[in-house]
């Protein structure tokens, strides 16, 4: 504290003159009273000094060796049962001082000196996650988390919301992140979470076989960083607390899709527009387009996203993913199904013919596609020679379901429409009967007369035939019959 000369000389004054005691001074002038000792010692500092404080005796010292002896042959003894020992041995302190001695006698553990880590541009992108909190998802209440990439040159960063932490949710956002820099770095580091290392030893580290499997497709090479090593992946932590403060505080969550879209605002203009951290006069707009230069190509199709499950179909027609379950029409009991789930959408496929489409569901106990089994299962409703026959439409040509939906649209006597063209299939045989059902359907069309067109047009050219019982003899030849034109009996 830095005093006037006038209240120096004061100090002086009452120190020499009138002998008063620094405390009385201090309260006088209104100083601290280390500004009077520093005034005293100036004046003669061997008269002045501070006295050297003596320790007082603790309770505790008597017992020092003792601690310090079972210290050295278990360093890593609790507290709590050193003070049991010694306890045991007539000490009558309380825990605290124990704790406090300690304190002092346990050896201090080096701080750790970390290195600046130097990446080159296009080597290097560290992933992370993020949890925001617990928010209301299709009327669920569900973790959200946002996965980031950083570009470890140019700190570009991309992000998304996610609802899980699998594998399967990594791959997609590697993909997507991949896609939305137009390339991939040499190297991808991440943190030891499950969805990427599946054991770690002092042999090394093995990571998840599907996150192998991306990887070598994208030619990029995995990497984790070492456990407790904050500074190796600093690059995405810095993210990731940039992102709570910069874009996510004081925001509310109104869902993924729009979540996700304001995040995207977010990172085009914000984000790539601040100044970068060590270069200051550039953006990181302007680094990441240098660092796109460097980046691995994409290749030429993209790996999917969609995750293959197995599922079986219900009695009730339905297959179960998670909790929910989803209609797969026209299949039957105990079929086997293979299901392709992302994010965003959920595939049932039967061999290579997809049987339903819906949209992912993140809520809990719902059936969705119910008006897809129950339309044409109503219309048929007591009718087993019609289900039955339905049955044999579909395993010849799954994709005659879109024609059922389609006459269950239009209003027509679904028992007459399944009679005939099951009358088409016996005719014509499976062959011709499937191509004209794919035509039909690529050409948009649903009349049954169309479809029997179209079987006879495949059968003249050679690829099916008129199936009957009728039996003729040899001597009778098998031919078309062209109709003549009814144009000459007008005139």
């Amino acid at each position: 504290m830095t005093i006037s000369t006038e209240k120096e000389a004061e100090i002086r004054r009452l120190l020499v003159a009138e002998s008063w005691p620094p405390g009385a001074i201090a309260r006088h002038i209104g100083v601290h009273h280390d500004v009077v000792a520093r005034v005293a010692r100036a004046l003669d500092p061997e008269i002045h000094k501070p006295r050297s404080l003596v320790p007082r005796p603790r309770m505790i010292d008597p017992y020092i060796p003792f601690i310090q002896e079972t210290l050295a042959q278990y360093p890593s003894l609790g507290a709590a049962r050193v003070h049991d020992m010694i306890c045991e041995r007539g000490f009558t302190g309380s825990m605290r001082r124990t704790r406090a001695l300690l304190q002092e006698l346990r050896p201090r553990a080096p701080r750790p000196v970390y290195r600046h880590v130097e990446v080159l541009p296009g080597e290097q992108s560290q992933i992370d996650w993020g949890h925001l909190g617990r928010f209301m998802v299709d009327g669920a209440t569900r973790d959200v988390w946002f996965f980031v990439m950083v570009l470890s040159w140019s700190r570009a960063l991309w992000a998304e919301l996610v609802l899980e932490l699998s594998t399967a949710s990594l791959l997609r956002s590697l993909v997507r992140a991949s896609t939305y820099f137009g390339g991939m770095t040499r190297q991808w580091l991440f943190d030891n979470a499950k969805a990427v290392v599946v054991d770690r030893s002092e042999v090394g580290v093995r990571f998840n076989s599907e996150l192998l499997e991306l990887a070598s497709q994208l030619h990029v090479m995995p990497k984790v960083c070492t456990p407790r090593r904050a500074n190796e992946k600093g690059r995405v932590e810095r993210a990731v607390r940039f992102l709570r403060e910069r874009h996510f505080a004081a925001r509310s969550f109104a869902g993924l899709e729009r979540g996700n879209r304001e995040l995207a605002h977010f990172i085009d203009t914000i984000a790539l527009d601040r100044a970068h951290v060590e270069e200051k006069s550039k953006t990181v707009r302007e680094l990441l387009e240098l660092e796109r230069e460097r980046l691995l190509p994409l290749p030429e199709t993209m790996p999917s996203t969609s995750h293959p499950t197995a599922a079986t179909v219900d009695a009730y027609g339905y297959v179960r993913f998670e909790t929910n379950e989803y209609a797969a029409p026209g299949l039957d009991q105990g079929r086997g199904v293979q299901l392709w789930v992302d994010d965003r959408t959920l595939k049932i496929a039967d061999g290579e013919n997809v049987v339903g489409e819906y949209p992912r569901w993140y809520g809990k106990r719902r059936r969705l596609g119910a008006e897809k089994l129950d339309r044409v299962g109503a219309a048929l409703r007591g009718d087993r020679r019609a289900n039955s026959g339905r049955q044999r439409l579909v395993s010849a040509s799954p994709v005659i379901l879109s024609l059922l939906d389609a006459w269950v649209d239009e209003g027509r006597n679904m028992g007459s429409q399944v009679a005939r063209a099951l009358k088409l299939l016996e005719l014509y045989g499976s062959t011709a009967f499937a191509w004209a059902v794919e035509e039909q359907a690529r050409r948009g069309g649903t009349d049954l007369g169309g479809l029997e067109q179209l079987c006879e047009v495949r059968r003249r050219e050679g690829q099916g035939r008129i199936v009957t019982d009728l039996r003729l003899g040899s001597h009778v030849p098998d031919k078309d019959v062209s109709m003549p034109s009814l144009e000459a009996y007008d005139e």
